[in-house]
Protein backbone atom coordinates (compact mmCIF):
# COMPACT_ATOMS: atom_id res chain seq x y z
CA UNK A 1 0.00 0.00 0.00
CA UNK A 2 1.24 3.30 -0.73
CA UNK A 3 2.79 5.82 1.87
CA UNK A 4 0.72 9.46 2.27
CA UNK A 5 3.37 11.82 2.60
CA UNK A 6 2.37 13.38 5.98
CA UNK A 7 0.80 13.26 9.18
CA UNK A 8 0.65 16.50 11.82
CA UNK A 9 0.25 14.76 15.02
CA UNK A 10 -0.90 16.21 18.33
CA UNK A 11 -2.03 14.73 21.85
CA UNK A 12 -4.62 16.41 23.90
CA UNK A 13 -7.03 16.84 26.87
CA UNK A 14 -10.61 17.19 25.94
CA UNK A 15 -9.98 21.10 27.42
CA UNK A 16 -7.13 21.53 25.02
CA UNK A 17 -9.60 21.69 22.08
CA UNK A 18 -9.26 25.23 21.19
CA UNK A 19 -5.55 24.59 21.37
CA UNK A 20 -5.58 22.60 18.52
CA UNK A 21 -8.14 23.69 16.78
CA UNK A 22 -6.03 27.10 16.84
CA UNK A 23 -3.23 25.20 15.72
CA UNK A 24 -4.85 23.82 12.87
CA UNK A 25 -6.71 26.83 11.56
CA UNK A 26 -3.06 28.58 11.70
CA UNK A 27 -1.84 25.48 9.89
CA UNK A 28 -4.49 26.28 7.18
CA UNK A 29 -3.78 29.77 6.49
CA UNK A 30 0.02 29.74 6.73
CA UNK A 31 0.50 26.34 4.91
CA UNK A 32 -2.45 25.26 2.85
CA UNK A 33 -0.10 23.66 0.23
CA UNK A 34 0.91 20.55 2.12
CA UNK A 35 -2.31 18.59 2.34
CA UNK A 36 -1.18 16.73 5.67
CA UNK A 37 -3.32 14.58 7.24
CA UNK A 38 -3.80 15.63 10.68
CA UNK A 39 -4.23 12.43 13.78
CA UNK A 40 -5.28 13.79 17.12
CA UNK A 41 -4.83 11.38 20.03
CA UNK A 42 -7.64 12.83 22.69
CA UNK A 43 -9.37 11.48 26.06
CA UNK A 44 -12.77 11.10 26.44
CA UNK A 45 -13.01 14.50 28.10
CA UNK A 46 -13.02 16.00 24.43
CA UNK A 47 -16.60 17.06 24.03
CA UNK A 48 -18.22 15.92 20.65
CA UNK A 49 -19.29 19.35 19.28
CA UNK A 50 -15.32 20.25 19.51
CA UNK A 51 -14.43 16.70 17.97
CA UNK A 52 -16.89 17.45 15.25
CA UNK A 53 -15.38 21.09 14.97
CA UNK A 54 -11.44 19.38 14.97
CA UNK A 55 -12.81 17.05 12.12
CA UNK A 56 -14.22 19.64 10.18
CA UNK A 57 -10.71 20.80 10.01
CA UNK A 58 -9.28 18.12 8.45
CA UNK A 59 -8.69 16.12 12.22
CA UNK A 60 -8.87 12.44 12.85
CA UNK A 61 -9.80 11.70 16.73
CA UNK A 62 -8.08 9.03 18.16
CA UNK A 63 -8.20 7.58 21.30
CA UNK A 64 -5.05 7.13 23.72
CA UNK A 65 -2.40 4.68 24.16
CA UNK A 66 -2.23 2.87 27.00
CA UNK A 67 0.92 2.76 28.74
CA UNK A 68 2.64 0.09 30.70
CA UNK A 69 4.90 2.35 32.85
CA UNK A 70 5.29 3.41 36.45
CA UNK A 71 4.83 7.05 36.49
CA UNK A 72 5.64 8.95 39.59
CA UNK A 73 2.18 10.53 40.92
CA UNK A 74 3.84 14.07 41.16
CA UNK A 75 3.85 13.91 37.29
CA UNK A 76 0.33 12.76 36.37
CA UNK A 77 -0.46 15.60 38.81
CA UNK A 78 1.23 18.00 36.64
CA UNK A 79 0.68 16.30 32.79
CA UNK A 80 -1.23 13.92 31.26
CA UNK A 81 -0.04 10.84 29.68
CA UNK A 82 -1.14 12.01 26.57
CA UNK A 83 2.11 13.67 26.18
CA UNK A 84 3.51 10.39 24.96
CA UNK A 85 1.41 10.59 21.92
CA UNK A 86 4.62 11.91 20.22
CA UNK A 87 6.03 8.88 19.91
CA UNK A 88 3.65 7.28 18.13
CA UNK A 89 5.02 9.16 15.25
CA UNK A 90 7.28 6.03 15.29
CA UNK A 91 4.49 3.27 14.48
CA UNK A 92 3.03 6.20 12.24
CA UNK A 93 5.81 5.97 10.01
CA UNK A 94 4.38 2.64 8.25
CA UNK A 95 1.90 4.76 6.99
CA UNK A 96 3.85 8.24 6.14
CA UNK A 97 6.59 9.73 4.77
CA UNK A 98 7.21 11.82 7.28
CA UNK A 99 5.49 12.93 10.64
CA UNK A 100 5.27 16.25 12.38
CA UNK A 101 4.60 16.13 15.79
CA UNK A 102 3.43 19.86 17.43
CA UNK A 103 2.79 20.80 20.79
CA UNK A 104 -0.40 22.59 20.77
CA UNK A 105 0.46 25.47 23.64
CA UNK A 106 2.33 27.27 19.63
CA UNK A 107 1.44 29.63 17.55
CA UNK A 108 2.36 29.67 13.68
CA UNK A 109 2.98 32.93 12.29
CA UNK A 110 4.08 31.44 8.69
CA UNK A 111 4.48 28.81 6.30
CA UNK A 112 6.10 25.62 8.25
CA UNK A 113 7.05 23.81 5.35
CA UNK A 114 10.62 23.93 5.01
CA UNK A 115 10.82 22.87 8.62
CA UNK A 116 9.49 19.30 7.34
CA UNK A 117 13.00 18.75 5.30
CA UNK A 118 15.02 18.32 8.86
CA UNK A 119 15.18 14.69 9.59
CA UNK A 120 15.08 11.59 9.96
CA UNK A 121 15.04 12.57 13.84
CA UNK A 122 14.71 16.30 13.47
CA UNK A 123 14.71 18.49 16.60
CA UNK A 124 15.59 21.70 18.11
CA UNK A 125 18.06 22.61 21.19
CA UNK A 126 15.71 24.53 23.53
CA UNK A 127 15.36 28.33 23.24
CA UNK A 128 18.38 29.59 25.25
CA UNK A 129 15.88 32.81 25.18
CA UNK A 130 13.71 30.80 27.81
CA UNK A 131 16.31 31.78 30.45
CA UNK A 132 17.37 35.52 31.15
CA UNK A 133 21.11 35.72 29.87
CA UNK A 134 20.94 33.54 27.18
CA UNK A 135 21.41 30.19 29.03
CA UNK A 136 20.11 26.90 28.55
CA UNK A 137 19.17 24.27 30.42
CA UNK A 138 21.37 21.09 30.21
CA UNK A 139 19.65 18.04 29.89
CA UNK A 140 20.10 16.50 33.20
CA UNK A 141 16.69 18.88 33.80
CA UNK A 142 14.73 16.16 32.99
CA UNK A 143 15.99 13.39 35.38
CA UNK A 144 16.69 12.39 38.68
CA UNK A 145 18.72 10.01 38.71
CA UNK A 146 21.46 8.52 35.81
CA UNK A 147 20.26 6.87 32.87
CA UNK A 148 22.85 4.14 30.70
CA UNK A 149 23.66 6.39 27.16
CA UNK A 150 21.58 9.48 28.43
CA UNK A 151 24.02 12.95 28.63
CA UNK A 152 23.04 14.91 31.73
CA UNK A 153 25.22 17.62 30.36
CA UNK A 154 24.40 18.15 26.81
CA UNK A 155 22.08 21.23 26.17
CA UNK A 156 18.24 20.70 26.66
CA UNK A 157 16.68 19.19 23.54
CA UNK A 158 13.01 20.75 23.74
CA UNK A 159 10.35 17.62 22.75
CA UNK A 160 7.87 19.94 21.86
CA UNK A 161 8.26 20.13 17.84
CA UNK A 162 9.45 16.56 16.58
CA UNK A 163 10.08 16.25 13.00
CA UNK A 164 10.43 11.98 11.72
CA UNK A 165 11.34 10.66 8.65
CA UNK A 166 10.68 7.04 7.22
CA UNK A 167 13.77 6.80 6.76
CA UNK A 168 14.82 6.18 10.28
CA UNK A 169 16.32 2.85 10.70
CA UNK A 170 13.11 0.19 11.86
CA UNK A 171 11.01 3.01 13.32
CA UNK A 172 8.85 0.22 15.14
CA UNK A 173 12.06 -1.18 17.09
CA UNK A 174 12.53 2.80 18.37
CA UNK A 175 8.88 2.39 19.37
CA UNK A 176 9.78 -0.65 21.16
CA UNK A 177 12.98 1.06 22.84
CA UNK A 178 10.75 4.38 23.91
CA UNK A 179 7.79 1.37 26.02
CA UNK A 180 10.92 -0.09 27.51
CA UNK A 181 13.08 2.60 28.47
CA UNK A 182 9.20 4.23 29.83
CA UNK A 183 8.59 1.11 32.12
CA UNK A 184 12.49 0.96 33.07
CA UNK A 185 13.29 4.34 34.09
CA UNK A 186 10.31 6.36 34.39
CA UNK A 187 10.82 6.81 38.13
CA UNK A 188 14.12 8.90 37.13
CA UNK A 189 12.56 10.98 35.35
CA UNK A 190 10.95 14.10 35.97
CA UNK A 191 9.78 15.09 32.11
CA UNK A 192 9.46 11.78 30.61
CA UNK A 193 8.75 12.55 27.52
CA UNK A 194 11.28 15.14 27.12
CA UNK A 195 14.12 12.56 28.73
CA UNK A 196 13.19 9.86 26.43
CA UNK A 197 13.58 12.60 23.29
CA UNK A 198 16.76 13.34 24.47
CA UNK A 199 18.00 9.68 25.55
CA UNK A 200 17.08 8.63 21.48
CA UNK A 201 19.41 11.56 20.16
CA UNK A 202 22.07 10.97 22.26
CA UNK A 203 22.20 7.34 21.51
CA UNK A 204 22.38 8.28 17.82
CA UNK A 205 24.90 10.69 18.51
CA UNK A 206 26.51 7.91 19.98
CA UNK A 207 27.00 5.84 17.59
CA UNK A 208 27.59 8.67 15.07
CA UNK A 209 24.61 7.70 12.47
CA UNK A 210 24.08 11.00 11.29
CA UNK A 211 19.99 10.95 12.06
CA UNK A 212 19.75 13.83 14.33
CA UNK A 213 18.95 17.26 12.29
CA UNK A 214 18.58 20.08 14.61
CA UNK A 215 16.33 23.00 12.72
CA UNK A 216 16.85 26.63 14.33
CA UNK A 217 14.87 26.82 17.55
CA UNK A 218 14.52 30.29 16.99
CA UNK A 219 12.27 30.07 13.53
CA UNK A 220 10.58 26.43 14.38
CA UNK A 221 10.58 26.54 18.34
CA UNK A 222 11.43 29.90 19.97
CA UNK A 223 9.98 30.59 23.04
CA UNK A 224 7.82 33.96 23.51
CA UNK A 225 10.72 35.05 25.65
CA UNK A 226 13.23 35.16 22.57
CA UNK A 227 13.61 38.57 21.40
CA UNK A 228 13.38 37.59 17.06
CA UNK A 229 9.97 35.43 18.74
CA UNK A 230 7.25 37.49 17.01
CA UNK A 231 9.23 36.86 13.78
CA UNK A 232 9.36 33.27 14.22
CA UNK A 233 7.25 30.68 12.20
CA UNK A 234 6.57 28.92 14.98
CA UNK A 235 6.21 29.98 18.98
CA UNK A 236 6.34 27.68 21.77
CA UNK A 237 4.94 28.82 24.61
CA UNK A 238 6.74 25.89 26.91
CA UNK A 239 6.69 26.76 30.72
CA UNK A 240 3.96 27.96 33.29
CA UNK A 241 2.76 30.96 30.80
CA UNK A 242 0.37 30.20 27.37
CA UNK A 243 -0.85 32.53 25.30
CA UNK A 244 -4.71 31.88 26.37
CA UNK A 245 -4.03 31.78 30.29
CA UNK A 246 -1.39 34.83 30.72
CA UNK A 247 -2.72 38.29 29.18
CA UNK A 248 0.81 39.93 28.62
CA UNK A 249 1.45 36.95 26.80
CA UNK A 250 -1.72 36.86 24.66
CA UNK A 251 -1.28 40.57 23.83
CA UNK A 252 2.60 39.67 21.70
CA UNK A 253 0.91 37.38 19.64
CA UNK A 254 -2.06 38.48 18.28
CA UNK A 255 -1.70 35.72 15.72
CA UNK A 256 -2.89 33.74 17.93
CA UNK A 257 -5.43 35.45 19.48
CA UNK A 258 -6.89 35.57 15.96
CA UNK A 259 -6.70 31.84 15.71
CA UNK A 260 -8.23 31.69 19.22
CA UNK A 261 -11.26 34.05 17.91
CA UNK A 262 -12.29 32.49 14.77
CA UNK A 263 -12.46 28.95 16.89
CA UNK A 264 -15.05 30.73 19.71
CA UNK A 265 -16.84 32.14 16.42
CA UNK A 266 -16.94 28.53 14.92
CA UNK A 267 -18.93 27.45 18.20
CA UNK A 268 -16.10 26.15 19.77
CA UNK A 269 -15.28 25.72 23.64
CA UNK A 270 -13.08 28.88 25.30
CA UNK A 271 -10.27 28.29 27.34
CA UNK A 272 -11.79 27.70 31.09
CA UNK A 273 -9.52 29.83 33.73
CA UNK A 274 -8.25 32.93 35.58
CA UNK A 275 -5.61 34.41 33.40
CA UNK A 276 -2.58 36.12 35.09
CA UNK A 277 -2.29 39.68 34.47
CA UNK A 278 -5.99 40.05 34.54
CA UNK A 279 -5.96 43.92 35.18
CA UNK A 280 -5.17 43.67 31.12
CA UNK A 281 -7.93 42.06 29.62
CA UNK A 282 -9.94 45.34 28.53
CA UNK A 283 -7.25 47.26 27.41
CA UNK A 284 -4.84 46.79 24.36
CA UNK A 285 -1.36 46.87 23.97
CA UNK A 286 -1.13 50.56 23.96
CA UNK A 287 -2.85 51.60 27.07
CA UNK A 288 -0.97 48.62 28.64
CA UNK A 289 2.58 50.30 27.83
CA UNK A 290 1.49 53.28 29.28
CA UNK A 291 0.20 51.85 32.37
CA UNK A 292 3.79 50.38 32.48
CA UNK A 293 5.31 53.06 31.71
CA UNK A 294 3.57 55.33 34.21
CA UNK A 295 4.49 52.63 37.16
CA UNK A 296 7.86 53.10 36.70
CA UNK A 297 9.68 55.57 39.24
CA UNK A 298 10.36 59.21 37.77
CA UNK A 299 13.58 60.13 37.28
CA UNK A 300 15.03 63.80 38.92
Amino acid sequence: MAKNDLAILMGITGDLAFAAGSALLALGRHSPALRAEALIYADDALKTEDAALLRGLGARILPPVPLDADLAPDYLARMSPLIMTRFEGLRLLRHYHRVLFLDVDIAIQGDITPLLDYGPFGVALEDTGYLVGGYHNKAGVNITAPIPGYDAEAHNINAGVLVLHDSLPEPEGLYQNFRKWLKLYARNMLFPDQAIINLMAHRFLSEGSGLVSYFPAEIYNAHPCNTKAQDAVLVHAFGEFKFWNDRLTGYFFPEWKRDYARWLASGGSPWRGEPVNAALAGSGPYEMIKRLLESLPSRP
